[in-house]
Protein backbone atom coordinates (compact mmCIF):
# COMPACT_ATOMS: atom_id res chain seq x y z
CA UNK A 1 0.00 0.00 0.00
CA UNK A 2 1.47 3.33 -1.04
CA UNK A 3 1.17 6.59 0.79
CA UNK A 4 -0.75 9.25 -1.12
CA UNK A 5 1.53 11.94 -2.49
CA UNK A 6 -0.88 14.25 -4.30
CA UNK A 7 -3.14 15.36 -1.45
CA UNK A 8 -2.82 18.48 0.64
CA UNK A 9 -4.90 19.43 3.64
CA UNK A 10 -5.47 22.76 5.43
CA UNK A 11 -4.65 21.23 8.82
CA UNK A 12 -5.99 22.99 11.89
CA UNK A 13 -3.50 24.72 14.17
CA UNK A 14 -4.80 23.68 17.58
CA UNK A 15 -4.58 26.47 20.13
CA UNK A 16 -2.86 24.89 23.10
CA UNK A 17 -4.73 26.82 25.76
CA UNK A 18 -4.87 25.59 29.35
CA UNK A 19 -8.52 24.79 28.70
CA UNK A 20 -7.68 22.56 25.74
CA UNK A 21 -4.78 20.81 27.50
CA UNK A 22 -6.98 20.13 30.54
CA UNK A 23 -9.69 18.75 28.22
CA UNK A 24 -7.12 16.55 26.47
CA UNK A 25 -6.00 15.07 29.82
CA UNK A 26 -9.61 14.49 30.89
CA UNK A 27 -10.38 12.74 27.59
CA UNK A 28 -7.34 10.47 27.72
CA UNK A 29 -7.83 9.47 31.35
CA UNK A 30 -11.55 8.84 30.83
CA UNK A 31 -10.97 6.56 27.83
CA UNK A 32 -7.94 4.81 29.38
CA UNK A 33 -10.00 3.83 32.42
CA UNK A 34 -12.60 2.23 30.15
CA UNK A 35 -9.88 0.56 28.06
CA UNK A 36 -8.40 -1.04 31.19
CA UNK A 37 -11.78 -2.32 32.34
CA UNK A 38 -12.75 -3.91 29.02
CA UNK A 39 -9.31 -5.28 28.16
CA UNK A 40 -9.16 -7.00 31.55
CA UNK A 41 -12.64 -8.49 31.20
CA UNK A 42 -12.19 -9.65 27.61
CA UNK A 43 -8.60 -10.92 27.97
CA UNK A 44 -8.14 -9.60 24.47
CA UNK A 45 -4.45 -10.47 23.92
CA UNK A 46 -3.74 -7.56 21.57
CA UNK A 47 -7.16 -7.40 19.91
CA UNK A 48 -8.61 -5.02 22.49
CA UNK A 49 -8.34 -1.29 22.96
CA UNK A 50 -4.98 0.16 21.87
CA UNK A 51 -3.83 3.74 21.54
CA UNK A 52 -2.34 4.67 18.16
CA UNK A 53 -1.59 8.28 19.10
CA UNK A 54 -2.08 10.16 22.36
CA UNK A 55 0.47 12.98 22.19
CA UNK A 56 -0.70 16.46 21.31
CA UNK A 57 0.48 17.47 17.85
CA UNK A 58 -0.36 20.62 15.94
CA UNK A 59 -1.37 21.14 13.23
CA UNK A 60 -3.48 18.00 13.08
CA UNK A 61 -6.85 16.62 12.01
CA UNK A 62 -7.73 15.16 15.43
CA UNK A 63 -6.76 15.08 19.10
CA UNK A 64 -6.01 11.37 19.64
CA UNK A 65 -6.63 8.02 17.98
CA UNK A 66 -7.26 4.46 19.16
CA UNK A 67 -8.05 1.04 17.69
CA UNK A 68 -10.52 -1.55 18.89
CA UNK A 69 -10.74 -4.86 17.01
CA UNK A 70 -11.07 -3.98 13.30
CA UNK A 71 -11.91 -0.26 13.63
CA UNK A 72 -9.87 2.87 14.26
CA UNK A 73 -11.51 5.75 16.12
CA UNK A 74 -10.31 9.30 15.48
CA UNK A 75 -11.13 11.56 18.44
CA UNK A 76 -11.62 15.31 18.15
CA UNK A 77 -12.10 17.06 21.50
CA UNK A 78 -15.20 19.25 21.39
CA UNK A 79 -15.52 21.86 24.13
CA UNK A 80 -19.16 22.90 24.49
CA UNK A 81 -21.08 25.53 26.40
CA UNK A 82 -24.77 26.26 26.85
CA UNK A 83 -26.77 29.37 25.94
CA UNK A 84 -30.39 28.91 27.06
CA UNK A 85 -31.45 25.75 25.22
CA UNK A 86 -28.64 25.95 22.67
CA UNK A 87 -25.46 23.88 22.76
CA UNK A 88 -22.55 25.89 21.38
CA UNK A 89 -19.48 24.04 20.14
CA UNK A 90 -16.08 25.73 20.25
CA UNK A 91 -14.81 23.34 17.58
CA UNK A 92 -15.03 24.96 14.15
CA UNK A 93 -16.98 23.31 11.36
CA UNK A 94 -13.80 23.46 9.28
CA UNK A 95 -12.02 21.29 11.86
CA UNK A 96 -14.89 18.80 11.85
CA UNK A 97 -15.01 18.72 8.04
CA UNK A 98 -11.26 18.09 7.87
CA UNK A 99 -11.49 15.21 10.32
CA UNK A 100 -14.39 13.71 8.35
CA UNK A 101 -12.47 14.04 5.07
CA UNK A 102 -9.26 12.41 6.26
CA UNK A 103 -11.17 9.69 8.11
CA UNK A 104 -13.19 8.89 4.97
CA UNK A 105 -9.99 8.54 2.94
CA UNK A 106 -8.34 6.26 5.53
CA UNK A 107 -11.29 4.19 6.77
CA UNK A 108 -11.25 5.76 10.24
CA UNK A 109 -14.33 6.56 12.33
CA UNK A 110 -14.55 10.32 13.11
CA UNK A 111 -15.73 10.95 16.67
CA UNK A 112 -16.22 13.90 18.99
CA UNK A 113 -15.51 13.66 22.70
CA UNK A 114 -17.63 16.43 24.19
CA UNK A 115 -16.59 18.25 27.36
CA UNK A 116 -18.71 20.83 29.16
CA UNK A 117 -16.69 24.00 29.68
CA UNK A 118 -18.55 25.09 32.82
CA UNK A 119 -17.31 22.14 34.89
CA UNK A 120 -14.75 20.51 32.57
CA UNK A 121 -16.49 17.13 32.67
CA UNK A 122 -17.57 14.77 29.88
CA UNK A 123 -20.94 15.80 28.49
CA UNK A 124 -22.46 12.33 28.95
CA UNK A 125 -21.71 9.07 30.73
CA UNK A 126 -20.04 5.91 29.50
CA UNK A 127 -17.85 6.41 26.40
CA UNK A 128 -19.16 9.91 25.58
CA UNK A 129 -18.39 9.50 21.86
CA UNK A 130 -20.40 11.23 19.12
CA UNK A 131 -20.24 10.67 15.37
CA UNK A 132 -18.71 13.86 13.93
CA UNK A 133 -20.77 13.44 10.75
CA UNK A 134 -24.16 13.31 12.48
CA UNK A 135 -23.49 14.64 16.00
CA UNK A 136 -25.31 11.55 17.30
CA UNK A 137 -23.98 9.52 20.22
CA UNK A 138 -22.49 6.17 19.16
CA UNK A 139 -22.13 2.74 20.71
CA UNK A 140 -18.68 1.72 19.54
CA UNK A 141 -19.41 -1.96 20.19
CA UNK A 142 -21.99 -1.85 17.39
CA UNK A 143 -19.34 -0.65 14.94
CA UNK A 144 -16.64 -3.31 15.35
CA UNK A 145 -16.30 -6.94 14.35
CA UNK A 146 -13.69 -9.61 13.78
CA UNK A 147 -13.77 -9.16 9.99
CA UNK A 148 -10.23 -8.40 8.75
CA UNK A 149 -9.70 -4.82 7.54
CA UNK A 150 -6.49 -3.75 5.82
CA UNK A 151 -4.63 -0.92 7.52
CA UNK A 152 -4.85 2.50 5.87
CA UNK A 153 -2.30 4.98 4.57
CA UNK A 154 -2.61 6.98 7.78
CA UNK A 155 -1.98 3.91 9.94
CA UNK A 156 1.14 3.08 7.92
CA UNK A 157 2.37 6.67 8.31
CA UNK A 158 1.60 6.70 12.03
CA UNK A 159 3.39 3.37 12.48
CA UNK A 160 6.48 4.54 10.60
CA UNK A 161 6.66 7.87 12.44
CA UNK A 162 6.27 6.12 15.81
CA UNK A 163 9.05 3.69 14.88
CA UNK A 164 11.51 6.47 14.01
CA UNK A 165 10.57 8.50 17.09
CA UNK A 166 11.15 5.51 19.36
CA UNK A 167 14.60 4.85 17.88
CA UNK A 168 15.61 8.51 18.12
CA UNK A 169 14.55 8.73 21.77
CA UNK A 170 16.24 5.44 22.59
CA UNK A 171 19.50 6.89 21.25
CA UNK A 172 19.25 9.93 23.53
CA UNK A 173 17.77 12.48 21.13
CA UNK A 174 15.02 14.92 22.15
CA UNK A 175 11.88 14.99 20.00
CA UNK A 176 10.87 18.61 19.33
CA UNK A 177 7.72 17.84 17.34
CA UNK A 178 6.25 15.33 14.92
CA UNK A 179 3.33 14.92 12.55
CA UNK A 180 1.66 11.81 11.15
CA UNK A 181 -1.02 13.59 9.12
CA UNK A 182 -1.35 12.49 5.47
CA UNK A 183 0.55 14.60 2.97
CA UNK A 184 2.63 16.46 5.56
CA UNK A 185 6.42 16.17 5.56
CA UNK A 186 9.01 16.39 7.13
CA UNK A 187 7.57 14.18 9.83
CA UNK A 188 9.88 14.45 12.86
CA UNK A 189 11.92 17.32 14.28
CA UNK A 190 14.51 16.51 16.95
CA UNK A 191 17.50 17.84 18.83
CA UNK A 192 20.51 15.53 18.97
CA UNK A 193 22.87 15.03 21.90
CA UNK A 194 25.15 17.79 20.57
CA UNK A 195 22.32 20.32 20.54
CA UNK A 196 21.92 20.33 16.75
CA UNK A 197 18.39 20.67 15.38
CA UNK A 198 17.33 18.19 12.72
CA UNK A 199 14.32 17.08 10.73
CA UNK A 200 13.48 13.71 9.20
CA UNK A 201 11.57 12.92 6.03
CA UNK A 202 10.03 9.46 6.55
CA UNK A 203 9.02 7.09 3.78
CA UNK A 204 7.24 3.75 4.08
CA UNK A 205 8.29 0.71 2.06
CA UNK A 206 10.53 2.81 -0.19
CA UNK A 207 7.81 5.20 -1.36
CA UNK A 208 9.68 8.50 -1.65
CA UNK A 209 8.30 11.69 -0.15
CA UNK A 210 9.35 15.29 -0.70
CA UNK A 211 9.42 18.02 1.91
CA UNK A 212 6.33 20.18 1.41
CA UNK A 213 6.33 22.34 4.54
CA UNK A 214 8.25 25.62 4.78
CA UNK A 215 10.85 25.30 7.54
CA UNK A 216 12.21 28.32 9.36
CA UNK A 217 15.59 28.00 11.02
CA UNK A 218 18.80 26.05 10.49
CA UNK A 219 18.13 22.31 10.50
CA UNK A 220 20.19 19.33 9.44
CA UNK A 221 18.12 17.24 7.02
CA UNK A 222 17.70 13.47 7.08
CA UNK A 223 15.58 10.84 5.41
CA UNK A 224 14.49 7.50 6.84
CA UNK A 225 12.77 4.50 5.33
CA UNK A 226 10.64 2.10 7.36
CA UNK A 227 9.70 -1.27 5.91
CA UNK A 228 6.38 -2.63 7.19
CA UNK A 229 5.40 -5.97 5.74
CA UNK A 230 2.83 -8.63 6.63
CA UNK A 231 3.80 -11.95 8.18
CA UNK A 232 2.27 -15.04 6.59
CA UNK A 233 -0.25 -12.93 4.66
CA UNK A 234 -0.48 -10.79 1.53
CA UNK A 235 -1.76 -7.71 3.34
CA UNK A 236 -1.40 -6.08 6.75
CA UNK A 237 -4.64 -6.21 8.66
CA UNK A 238 -5.61 -4.26 11.76
CA UNK A 239 -4.69 -5.99 15.02
CA UNK A 240 -2.33 -8.36 13.16
CA UNK A 241 1.42 -8.44 13.63
CA UNK A 242 3.81 -7.25 10.94
CA UNK A 243 7.55 -7.18 10.34
CA UNK A 244 9.04 -3.72 10.86
CA UNK A 245 12.55 -2.79 9.73
CA UNK A 246 14.23 0.60 10.21
CA UNK A 247 17.62 1.21 8.64
CA UNK A 248 18.49 4.48 10.38
CA UNK A 249 18.91 8.08 9.21
CA UNK A 250 20.51 9.13 5.94
CA UNK A 251 21.70 12.74 5.36
CA UNK A 252 19.92 14.68 2.64
CA UNK A 253 22.31 16.65 0.49
CA UNK A 254 21.20 20.03 -0.87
Amino acid sequence: MALSQDKTYPLENIKLTKEYIDAWKITGLHLQKLFNEYNKIENTQGNGFNWLRTKIITPSFDSMTFRYKNQVFSILIDLIEFDDDKVISKTTQAAKDLQIKICAENNLLPCLFKIKIRNMKPATGSWNLFDTRTDKKINLFDLVSDTPIEISDWELSNWAVSTVRNYLERDGNKIISFNDSPGISPNVFFEDKSGNKNWVLISVNGKHQNSNVKINGDFQKFSANVLINPINAEKIYRSNVAQVKYSGLKPIKD
